[in-house]
């Protein structure tokens, strides 16, 4: 038995009958919406049926309901245009207690009005959010926002107004829009001590980037140049650094010079590291930096 639909000439979701409780305690209706072949999104909602005592309810009761679903997840990417992050809750209750009338919803918190704005019962996100930075504004909000909402319900019969107050998440999610940057001394010389195949030849503080963006978002090559004579090993591992006093999460960049023989075919041996973010989206940078330089020395030639 089908409990829903989608009207074709509002795209309305109808509601025909109470679903059948899961073992949850409720039912979960998806709407799928497709743009074209390839962007789609995905619109899940979980219903559940509250026994009443009587034919009617006491409208009042469920001010809150009419205001704002009972529990919802807002996401949007950065760099995005003007853009709906979604509506604030359901229009059932337009015909469950006809009324009563939600007739404006506001923004509470004033350093959300710089990047959120209300329409029709809908948030939106204002232009181009960033992620990777906390503010201030143009700048920001970052990865997490509390956006504190204001909702104004007038019940027509008695004149009253009633103003109830959510707090809703708002996830900023992450683009490659960074590229990796170099931490520390450009250039290092080093002294190396007695070494095999297979051993560490630079000290792991002299290879770490920094990318600003989320380890999820990234994919490097890392490459050590100068090395013509295959003397050297490169390999690396990415790690999510949590940001305290209000930063913004990032990705560091560590990278691992080791030997492949048991002597450098000549000292001073030259060579720069080389990191490339293989998926920075175009307009943010260049994708490539050459972040160190290494004047590897062998110990008996001193």
């Amino acid at each position: 038995e089908q409990i829903a639909s989608i009207d074709p000439e509002t795209d309305t979701l109808l509601l025909h009958a109470p679903p059948k409780q899961g073992s949850n305690g409720f039912d979960t209706i998806v709407v799928l919406a497709k743009e074209n072949s390839s962007n789609e999104a995905v619109l899940e909602i979980k219903v559940k049926p509250l026994r009443v005592d009587s034919k009617q309810i006491n409208c009042t009761d469920y001010v809150q309901d009419m205001c704002f679903w009972n529990a919802s997840k807002y996401r949007i990417y950065e760099n995005q245009p003007v853009a709906m992050i979604g509506t604030f809750g359901p229009t059932l209750y337009t015909d469950i207690c006809p009324n009563f009338h939600v007739t404006d919803y506001k923004l509470l918190n004033g350093k959300c009005t710089e990047y959120f704005h209300v329409a029709d019962g809908s948030l939106f996100a204002n232009p181009f959010l960033d992620r990777d930075a906390s503010g201030p504004a143009p700048a920001g909000p970052g990865p997490r926002v509390s956006v504190q909402v204001q909702c104004i319900v007038w019940e027509e019969m008695t004149g009253t107004q009633y103003a109830p107050i959510n707090t809703l998440q708002v996830d900023v999610l992450d683009q490659d829009d960074n590229p990796p940057m170099a931490q520390g001394n450009a250039s290092i010389a080093i002294t190396l001590r007695e070494f095999t195949t297979g051993d560490k030849l630079v000290d792991d503080n002299n290879l770490i980037l920094k990318d600003a963006d989320a380890e999820t978002s990234n994919r490097y090559t890392v490459r050590i140049l100068g090395d013509s004579h295959d003397a050297l090993n490169i390999t690396y591992n990415t790690l999510p650094i949590e940001a305290f006093d209000g930063g913004v999460p990032y990705t560091a960049i560590f990278t691992r010079i080791s030997a492949k023989t048991t002597l450098l075919p000549k000292s001073p041996y030259r060579v720069t590291l080389q990191v490339k973010d293989e998926t920075l989206l175009p307009g943010h940078g260049q994708d490539t930096v050459s972040s160190n330089r290494f004047n590897l020395l062998n110990k008996q030639q001193l």
